[in-house]
């Protein structure tokens, strides 16, 4: 009897533990918050109560007459169409390729900037967009305050990333 009671203490410790440590009480992964290791520019996406991903006709402003007519425009381009990101897993797996897009940023590329993709994020009572081409790899950022242009070397992940979204909500891409 003795026995038991002296293993009691350890198995109620080791339960605790382990509710602890992934249990339970445990914060699952994809509600834990990923904007400490992000650079600023990036942590309204991580700290988002709201993201809506657009694929939008970014075409060259002189050859605007031939963009699509749409019912909604993003920044100045057409909408083609626009779905809300819900699902915390979802809004994790989105802020993790933009990190990754954008963790070595690069000054020297394409002065294009025809953007296909863009993010609409509402965070603490602001709102940010994230303005997104991946042809001449810029990554436009515009708050209340400014507009800041971004390089990005390793986009791919991001682009597969909110293409898979955008075609599994029935959404089109731009050419």
């Amino acid at each position: 009897m003795r026995r038991k009671l002296a293993l009691l203490p350890v198995l109620v410790g080791l339960a605790i533990v382990g509710a602890f440590a992934g249990g339970a009480w445990a914060v699952p992964d994809e509600q834990k918050p990923a904007a400490s290791d992000l650079p600023d520019f990036l942590r309204p996406l991580a700290e988002a109560d709201k993201i809506v991903v657009y694929s939008i006709d970014g075409t060259d402003r002189f050859e605007k007459k031939q963009a699509p007519k749409t019912e909604e425009e993003f920044r100045g381009y057409p909408v083609l169409g626009k779905l809300t990101i819900a699902a915390a897993k979802a809004r994790q797996e989105i802020v993790e390729a933009a990190k990754q897009a954008t963790d070595k940023r690069d000054a020297a590329r394409a002065k294009c900037f025809w953007p296909r993709h863009a993010l609409h994020v509402e965070a603490k009572g602001k709102s940010v967009d994230y303005v997104i081409c991946f042809q001449c790899s810029w990554f436009k950022v515009v708050d209340s305050k400014s507009v800041s242009d971004l390089g990005m070397q390793s986009h791919e992940k991001l682009q597969a990333v909110l293409n898979r979204h955008l075609k599994e909500a029935g959404i089109g891409l731009a050419p």
